[in-house]
This record gives structure tokens, C-alpha cells and sequence, in this order.
């Protein structure tokens, strides 16, 4: 859940690029940015309320640099600071076309 949802802001895109970058986080680093307490998911909000998503490159070394950036990016706090949908879907594309290529 992204940090603002603790301070119960509505349903917004930015949300969605958070979860994304969760999932992305998870496959790529095998665990979740912020694990808390499942008996005081309050701790867990405050965590990400508080700090930065865990850098993920030390987990991934092999991952390339511009992806874990974007992971990162899109784990930003503050809503604002994260890429939007389409400019995750338009550099994913890139990435995707670049490997292939």
C-alpha cells in the first residue's frame, strides 16, 4: 500500500505506479520494501511514511542500472516524485525493445 493511503488519500494513479514498483521490487529483489508487523499494520505505515524503499541494486547487482531506477522512482514517497503510468509503460518499452534488440 503507498505511503499516502496511511493518511487516506483517494484513489489515485500514483498509488497504482506504487504497487507496481512493489511488485517489481519483489520479483527483482525477492522481498518487499517495507515488511512490518501484520498485527500493527500502523508500524508498517509509519515506516513508509518515514523513510525510502531499502535501495533495491545491492539485492539485484545484475539488473540493470536503469531499471532499478526506475523500480525506485516509482517507490517515491511523495506521489509527485513518481513517474506516471505512461512514462513507466513508455521506458519498460524502451528497456524491453533495447534487450531484444
Amino acid at each position: 500500500m503507498a505511503p499516502e493511503r496511511f493518511r487516506g488519500v483517494g484513489n489515485e494513479p500514483a498509488l497504482d505506479v506504487y504497487s507496481f514498483g512493489t511488485l517489481l521490487y519483489r520479483m527483482l529483489g525477492g522481498t518487499l520494501p517495507f515488511v512490518g508487523d501484520e498485527l500493527d499494520p500502523m508500524q508498517l505505515g509509519d515506516e513508509k511514511l518515514a523513510n525510502d524503499a531499502p535501495p533495491l541494486a545491492p539485492l539485484c547487482p545484475d539488473v540493470p542500472a536503469d531499471v532499478v531506477a526506475w523500480v525506485m522512482r516509482a517507490l517515491a514517497r511523495d506521489p509527485h516524485q513518481r513517474p506516471s503510468a505512461s512514462e513507466m509503460a513508455q521506458a519498460f518499452a524502451g528497456l524491453l525493445a533495447r534487450e531484444v534488440a
